[in-house]
């Protein structure tokens, strides 16, 4: 029954039919990437990457550059900041609740840690970190905070 069809004719249809099977895909799952890959804007990206030896950047072309790539440095290192800060909070809180400590002195570790992040006084990402620490509270169940609570840990001066 298959001795009717070589192992070329055999590999030519499975390359035609991979071949249809990735197109299709591709044009129904990726139409945008594709749509800039063969537009003019990027054939424009690769020629500028190409000559990127002069360092003299337009303010045009840094503008182009931020349109073309949504990648915002700055909040990547705002999200390893908070990252850094509900690690130590973490630790910090169960640390506490082991030993046991006053719930004064507690809230006085917790003003001196979130006063070593400025940073996250002002993000928008506080608000979470607030109540990870309401809820890390409740779950260890010796302190008590409630939102607003924590967020005048924020703005209250350690002596």
């Amino acid at each position: 029954m298959f001795t009717g069809i070589s192992w070329q004719d055999y590999i030519i249809s499975v390359a035609i039919t991979l071949t249809v099977y990735y197109v299709v895909i591709g044009l129904r799952y990726y139409s945008e990437e594709l749509r800039a890959i063969f537009s003019s804007r990027w054939r424009l990206k690769v020629s500028r990457a190409a000559s990127d030896e002069d360092k003299s950047v337009s303010p045009i072309h840094s503008q182009r550059d931020q349109e073309d790539y949504p990648f915002d440095p700055e909040a990547e290192d705002e999200f390893a900041v908070v990252e850094e800060l509900v690690s130590r909070l973490k630790e910090t809180i169960e640390s506490a609740s082991q030993k046991r400590h006053v719930p004064e002195e507690f809230r006085h570790f917790l003003r001196l840690l979130l006063r070593e992040y400025p940073a996250v006084k002002t993000s928008p990402l506080r608000s979470s970190v607030n109540e990870f620490i309401v809820s890390e509270c409740g779950k260890y169940g010796s302190f008590a905070l409630t939102l607003t609570e924590v967020d005048q840990l924020w703005y209250q001066v350690v002596p």
